[in-house]
C-alpha cells in the first residue's frame, strides 16, 4: 500500500503445502537480523525447533527459490512480500494458521506484555461489514510491515496473527 511498485509475490497454494510449517516463514524473516548466519544450529537456536526441522526447511527454502545468495555471499529472502490467499478451505493454509495460534497461547506464558501485544473485542456486527473488516485489516497489517521495513536495526522476528471470527456460527456459515 505505501509502495505500490513492489508487488508481493503470489505463492500458489500447492507450493505453500511444502512450506506450510511456520518456521519455514519465520526463516525467511531471520534472514534480515543482524548477524544471520544461514546454518541450522543458529536456526533451530533462534526458533526453538530442532536441528533436523531447520535444515530440512533450510534446503527446502533453498529448492523452491525463496532464498538466495546475495553478491556477498550471504543468504537472502527471494522476494519481500510473500502472498497465499485460497477462497476455499485448504488444509495447509488451516494448519498454518492453527500453528501460529498456537505460537500465540505460547506467548501469553512465556513472553512478558512488554515483549508481545495481545487484545481481544467480542463485539456484536452486521456481517455485511465483513469486507470492511477485512480492509481495515489489511490497511493496518501494511501499516505495520511499513515500520519493519523503515526499521534498520532489525533483532527480533515477530507474528502478526489478526482473527475476526464468528462466535455465533449456525449451520449454514461453517465449512
Amino acid at each position: 500500500a505505501l509502495n505500490p511498485n513492489r508487488q508481493p509475490h503470489d505463492l500458489s497454494v500447492d507450493l505453500f503445502k511444502a512450506i506450510s510449517d511456520w518456521h519455514h516463514l519465520a526463516i525467511l524473516e531471520l534472514t534480515y537480523l543482524r548477524g544471520f548466519r544461514f546454518e541450522a544450529d543458529y536456526i533451530a537456536k533462534k526458533l526453538g525447533i530442532s536441528r533436523n526441522e531447520a535444515g530440512l526447511a533450510m534446503e527446502r527454502l533453498v529448492r523452491l527459490e525463496l532464498v538466495e545468495k546475495n553478491r556477498t555471499g550471504k543468504y537472502q529472502k527471494a522476494q519481500s512480500r510473500l502472498l497465499v490467499e485460497s477462497n476455499i478451505p485448504n488444509t495447509a493454509l488451516k494448519n498454518f494458521h492453527r500453528q501460529v495460534l498456537e505460537k500465540a497461547i505460547e506467548s501469553i506464558d512465556a513472553q512478558a506484555p512488554r515483549e508481545r501485544m495481545s487484545a481481544t473485542d467480542i463485539l456484536p456486527i452486521d456481517s455485511k461489514y465483513l469486507p470492511e473488516v477485512k480492509r481495515l485489516a489489511e490497511e493496518f497489517s501494511s501499516a505495520v510491515m511499513a515500520l519493519s521495513e523503515k526499521s534498520v536495526n532489525k533483532d527480533q522476528v515477530y507474528a502478526l496473527a489478526m482473527h475476526f471470527f464468528n462466535l455465533t456460527p449456525t449451520p449454514d456459515t461453517r465449512n
